[in-house]
């Protein structure tokens, strides 16, 4: 792994937020601190005054409802505008689609991988928030690491496809 600055990684949920814990804490992954921050729905004014120092900012973000872009778009503006270094994870659609992926199975196996009785997204979310030993289940499944956020941006933010990057691209 290149010698890189510490990151802060902004994830929309706690199911993200607990994959990046185990790629810091785990894998000793150079991650400064995470952050709960939905930028399609939330002003990143709120947690500016936290960000205090130019640091390089990973923006962890679904695509399966983006009503929200022109705030997204605000959102990274002000980023760059104060001079961080943006690094877009765009998921496949949302974090389920994007471990399903980067696992070559479908939503369906994924789910009951992790919660046979009841199969659904919400179960899974649920599930591995709570597991305690989520990257040996992930690495039986095969996770390909190189296919997390590795295609392309959607068209509408190509303005910002420089700052387009991948698991591999970033961390290694």
């Amino acid at each position: 792994m290149a010698a890189k600055k510490f990151a802060i990684v902004l994830v929309e949920g706690e199911t993200e937020k607990a994959l990046f814990s185990d790629f810091k804490t785990s894998l000793g992954y150079p991650i400064k601190k995470i952050v709960i921050a939905n930028l399609w729905n939330v002003s990143i004014k709120k947690i500016m005054p936290a960000l205090t120092e130019v640091s390089e900012i990973v923006v962890v973000f679904d695509t399966d409802r983006i009503e929200n872009i022109e705030r997204f778009k605000t959102n990274i503006s002000l980023l760059k505008a104060k001079k961080h270094t943006i690094y877009l994870f765009q998921q496949t659609k949302n974090f389920e689609d994007e471990i399903a992926k980067a696992c070559n199975i479908n939503n369906r196996a994924l789910y009951s991988s992790f919660c046979s009785k009841i199969v659904s997204s919400d179960n899974f979310k649920n599930e591995f928030i709570a597991l305690h030993n989520r990257m040996p289940k992930l690495d039986g499944l095969n996770i390909n690491k190189s296919l997390l956020w590795s295609r392309g941006i959607i068209p509408q933010l190509n303005d910002y496809s420089s700052h387009t990057s991948s698991h591999d691209a970033y961390f290694s």
